[in-house]
Formats: C-alpha cells, sequence, structure tokens
C-alpha cells in the first residue's frame, strides 16, 4: 500500500515537472494563449458589467415610468373626483334653486294670490320669504299679525286685499301650521269662529283706512305740487327738465353767486324740492 502510494508520489511529481518543462520550452506560445485568454475574460467580463448597468438603467427607467403613471392617474383620480364634487354641488344647487321655485309657485297658488299682491302683502323681498320652508314662514306670518295690529300705515297700504291678507293667515294656520306646530295663543279647534270675528271687525274699519289712504294720497299730490312750484316748473315735467331747471336756479341763488338775504333760504327749499322729485318721478 506504502509502494503503491509512493509511486503515485512520484509519478505526480514527475507529471509536474514535466508540465513545467513543457511550459519553459513553449512559453513564447504559451504566453500569448495566457494573455489572450485573460483578456477574454477581461472583456466578457467587463461586458458583464455593462449588461447589469444596462439592466439597472432599464429597471430604474421601468420604476421611473410606473412612479409617473401612478402619479397621472392620482392626479386624473383627484380631477375627476373635483369635478364630480363640482357636478353634485352645481346640481344639489339647481335641486334647491328648483325646488325653492316650486315653493314659490305652489305658495302663491295656495294663498290665491299674484306677484303684486304678495308684493304688497310681504314687501319686496317676498320671493325670499316664499322660498322658506313652513317652519320658517311662520315668523313672516307673525310679523304680518303685528302690522295688522300696530300699524295703521301698513293697513292702509293692504287695505284694498285685506281679505286676502286675512285668507293668507287663515290657510296658514289652518292648513299648514296647525299640523307641524302649535302657538300658545291660538285656539285651533275655534280657529275659524274666532277668525270671523277678526273679519268681521276689519269690515267695519275698512272704510277709515280708505278714507286715510285718500288723504294721504291728496296730501302727497299737494307736496308734490309745491315741489313744482319751487322749482318753478309745471306739475308733470320730466326728470330732464327737473335736473335743467335744478342747475339754473342753483347758479342763481346759490350762496356763493347770490348774497341777497333770502338766497341760502331759498337755495335749500331748491334743493329738498329737487331731491324729493328726483325720488318721486321715474
Amino acid at each position: 500500500m506504502t509502494n503503491n502510494q509512493d509511486g503515485l508520489g512520484t509519478l505526480f511529481i514527475g507529471g509536474i515537472i514535466l508540465v513545467i518543462w513543457i511550459i519553459i520550452q513553449l512559453w513564447y506560445i504559451i504566453l500569448p494563449l495566457v494573455v489572450i485568454g485573460i483578456g477574454i475574460y477581461l472583456y466578457f467580463k467587463h461586458d458583464e458589467k455593462k449588461l447589469k448597468k444596462e439592466q439597472e438603467r432599464l429597471r430604474q427607467e421601468r420604476l421611473r415610468q410606473e412612479r409617473l403613471r401612478q402619479e397621472r392617474l392620482r392626479q386624473e383620480r383627484l380631477r375627476q373626483e373635483k369635478e364630480t364634487k363640482r357636478i353634485n354641488c352645481r346640481n344639489e344647487e339647481i335641486r334647491k334653486l328648483e325646488e325653492k321655485r316650486l315653493r314659490v309657485e305652489k305658495r302663491l297658488e295656495k294663498f290665491h294670490l299674484n306677484k303684486k299682491e304678495a308684493e304688497l302683502i310681504f314687501g319686496k323681498t317676498w320671493k325670499k320669504r316664499f322660498e322658506k320652508p313652513d317652519e320658517l314662514l311662520v315668523e313672516e306670518i307673525r310679523r304680518i299679525g303685528v302690522k295688522l295690529t300696530d300699524s295703521d300705515s301698513y293697513k292702509s297700504k293692504v287695505s284694498p286685499i285685506m281679505e286676502k291678507v286675512f285668507d293668507v293667515i287663515d290657510i296658514f294656520i289652518h292648513d299648514i301650521w296647525s299640523k307641524i306646530g302649535d302657538w300658545d295663543d291660538i285656539d285651533f279647534e275655534n280657529w275659524e269662529d274666532d277668525w270671523q270675528v277678526v273679519r268681521d271687525a276689519w269690515r267695519k274699519e275698512k272704510q277709515y283706512y280708505q278714507n286715510r289712504k285718500e288723504e294721504h294720497e291728496k296730501e302727497n299730490f299737494n307736496n308734490l305740487q309745491k315741489y313744482y312750484d319751487v322749482l318753478e316748473l309745471r306739475v308733470g315735467a320730466t326728470i330732464k327738465e327737473i335736473k335743467a331747471q335744478y342747475r339754473i336756479l342753483m347758479l342763481k341763488f346759490h350762496p356763493d353767486k347770490n348774497n341777497s338775504p333770502g338766497a341760502t333760504q331759498k337755495c335749500k327749499k331748491i334743493i329738498h324740492a329737487y331731491n324729493k322729485l328726483v325720488e318721486i318721478i321715474p
């Protein structure tokens, strides 16, 4: 066994010596081959690194493109959500406006009023008042009730359609408010009888308020005549004529132009009459 191992060792050493001798003898062939082999190895190694680098660049580019795509999707989603929200808000606004419009029409129909009558009873903002839901309209009805009690000028104004004013209150109390609320001072069971008493009392006062209205109109006409007289104009002069005459009189009686004793007082009357006519004349 030992002899076999020694023989193999000798053979191995001999082989190594033989290889070394061959390399020494053929160095001019082997050396270029080694150099060429190393060059080929380095070339492929470099190419492999370049390939990996390119692959990494492509991977980073794909990631960047994916991030851009995700960002575009996010922006588009936000835009769509914003647009949807805007459309929903607009639709809701349109729905509310339509709801208010229908509410106004139904109120006019329910109270048997035209627009002029509604403005006379509820004022110039009658439409906004009619747009309110029943729970809020009650305050407007209360306000009318207070005016009918405390304001003679309001009674005079609505006297031509006072029966409709009573109808509005009657319809609201009887058909609407009795179903959704209550007032401590209203006896809903005996409302019709009590309300008839109010109507009868008005009929007795009606002529009085109509006479007051006529006196008020006559007083306004007399004042209007005075204003025209101050400006030395005929009744019914146009606004253009009034302005032209005002400039003429101011140049004549203004204290800076006229030193006479009554010029200042006359100037004040001219200004007052002009302002009143400008407010009245359309």
